[in-house]
Order: C-alpha cells, then sequence, then structure tokens
C-alpha cells in the first residue's frame, strides 16, 4: 500500500483519526480501517484515490455517495459519519464499520444451497425493509448484490457501496407512479449532483470545495454545477489579481 493512502486527516482533524491499516481497495477509492480517537471507537474510512483527483465527475460521485449515506438513516443502511479533506488534500469520509461477513462470503460457505434457509430469507427480508426506505426517500442503489451486504457478527443486516446510487428527481422506476411520491418532499434526498424537483442541490461543504480547489484547479468544473463559489471567489483578493 502506498504511503499517501494511509494519510491521516489534518486540518481541522488532525490527530483525530489513526489509521490501522486498508480493508478494500476499488476503482474509485481506497477503505481504510481507522480509529477515532476522540469518540474511542473503530470506523472504516473511505478515501478518494489519487489518481482521480483531477476527475471532476468522480469527485462528484464521491462526494454525492457520502451525502446519500448521511442522509439516508435507517438500521439496514450503513451510516455515514463525516466528510472531508485529508492530509493529501483528497475527500474522504468516514462510516461505520461492520464487523462480520458479506452475503457473498456466506452464501459460497453453504455446503447444500438451501442450507440455513430460514436465515438467509430473514437476511433478504431487511435487504428488502432497507431498499424500500430507500427508494420512498428517492434513491436507487444500481450495485446491489450479495457482495454489497454486509452481515455483522450479531445478525445485523447492512447494505453497503452506494457509488453508483441514482437520485431520482423526475421518476425513472416503473412503479412510481404507483406509489404517489411528491418529488418536493423535504424527506427526499438532496446531493451536490441533484435533488427533488423545487429542491436546490446540496452543495459540498465549503472546505471540501476550498481544497479541491487547491488540489486541482479542472474541479472548478463540478462546483460551479452545484452553485457553489468558483475557485477564483474562494481564493483571496490578492490571489484572484
Amino acid at each position: 500500500m502506498r504511503r499517501a493512502d494511509l494519510a491521516a486527516p489534518s486540518d481541522a482533524h488532525a490527530g483525530r483519526y489513526r489509521i490501522l491499516g486498508e480493508i478494500a481497495r476499488g476503482g474509485v477509492g481506497v477503505i481504510l480501517k481507522g480509529r477515532d480517537l476522540d469518540l474511542g471507537r473503530d470506523l472504516a474510512m473511505k478515501v478518494l484515490r489519487d489518481d482521480h483527483a483531477g476527475n471532476s465527475e468522480l469527485i462528484q460521485r464521491f462526494v454525492e455517495e457520502a451525502q446519500i449515506g448521511g442522509q439516508l438513516e435507517h438500521p439496514g443502511i450503513v451510516p455515514v459519519y463525516e466528510l472531508g479533506v485529508d492530509a493529501e488534500q483528497r475527500p474522504y469520509f468516514t462510516m461505520k464499520l461492520i464487523r462480520g461477513r458479506t452475503l457473498a462470503r456466506l452464501l459460497e460457505d453453504r455446503v447444500q444451497p438451501a442450507e440455513d434457509r430460514i436465515r438467509f430469507l430473514r437476511i433478504f427480508e431487511q435487504i428488502c425493509d432497507a431498499m424500500a426506505y430507500a427508494h420512498a426517500r428517492g434513491v436507487v442503489h444500481r450495485d446491489l448484490k450479495p457482495a454489497n451486504i454486509l452481515v455483522g457478527s450479531f445478525g445485523e443486516v447492512q447494505v453497503a457501496d452506494w457509488g453508483f446510487a441514482k437520485v431520482l428527481t423526475r421518476g425513472g422506476v416503473a412503479d412510481e407512479e404507483s406509489a404517489h411520491l411528491d418529488r418536493r418532499d423535504a424527506a427526499l434526498i438532496a446531493t451536490v449532483r441533484s435533488g427533488p424537483d423545487g429542491m436546490e442541490r446540496r452543495s459540498a461543504p465549503s472546505w471540501v470545495r476550498r481544497a479541491i480547489c487547491r488540489r486541482s484547479r479542472r474541479s472548478a468544473a463540478w462546483i460551479n454545477s452545484t452553485s457553489a463559489p468558483t475557485c477564483s471567489r474562494l481564493a483571496p483578493s490578492s490571489a484572484r489579481s
């Protein structure tokens, strides 16, 4: 693992997190295991990979993933605790660390397909409850599979990895008309990329925008798209002259 991937958050979060190692690595981000020294709890931290620092589309998606996880408050969805930037000016967010195994691994470990059927039916029921809640708030996961279902040591079931999630603004699922969802409902999700009709999109925190501006001027494109201040407006007046 590269040293940069283990960099602890800086600025307002200096010394708060201790990085304990890597959990997983994907195409967009790296999942690290960390410890919140202030609260004394272990957690998971997702950090944007260095090679995506100037990719405005992926930065948008990364921030949106954090905002979705922070707003979907359900026992069956992994909660996001904080969104920030690390010492290398990369966006990161922290979330609950699930101690257990994925549903994919549990299914692979069966000797027979019918083994422990009642247990898996209960897991499936909890997944359906979580998805029904997300759909009621206008969010479609779009990458739901056993590898993204975490089953904890005490039977808790949580849906993870919302990086490909879609926030619906004008419909898009076959049964939405029958559900009679009001797209202006304040309970629906609003992110840097989208929000319900008649509702402003949610901007990234100003300190995230400033850090991304410092990291890559090319990121100004997505900042403009969120109705947030541009890099030039965030810079000191002396720097703009």
